[in-house]
């Protein structure tokens, strides 16, 4: 289903500012990741042996890096996004930054907790997708 039309999306659509835009995209990438990290370790593992599972994981993060491009599509609209990279780059640098690999090791294995990958999330997404017009 279409993020946006998710309350997730509806949150992320709400946003009045950039700086609201970027802090809720975090919060909710945040609280996602701590619903679901546990599975997708084991998805992921499990994968690694199973072509009919690894299939379904590409088409998970293809269906995750499309709900990306249309919170992207949204903000870029708006023109809080930055305007000097192609959006396939600014999608896919939003896809990575975000991704429950790298929330998996930031909390799981240096130890963070949720609340600083958060900040740190926030953080990045400002600095790198948002225009530095919007800062």
């Amino acid at each position: 289903e279409n993020v946006l039309n998710l309350e997730t999306g509806r949150k992320v659509l709400a946003a009045e500012t950039p700086a609201e835009g970027v802090r809720l995209i975090a919060a909710e990438q945040t609280a996602v990741h701590l619903r679901t990290a546990p599975l997708v370790r084991t998805l992921f593992t499990a994968a690694g042996a199973d072509a009919e599972l690894d299939r379904y994981v590409d088409q998970l993060m293809a269906g995750i890096k499309l709900q990306v491009s249309r919170v992207t599509a949204v903000y870029r609209e708006r023109g809080w996004i930055r305007e000097d990279l192609s959006v396939d780059e600014l999608v896919e640098t939003s896809a990575a930054l975000s991704s429950v690999e790298l929330f998996l090791r930031i909390t799981g294995r240096d130890g963070w907790s949720a609340q600083q990958y958060q900040a740190w999330l926030q953080r990045m997404l400002w600095e790198n997708i948002f225009s530095t017009a919007v800062h």
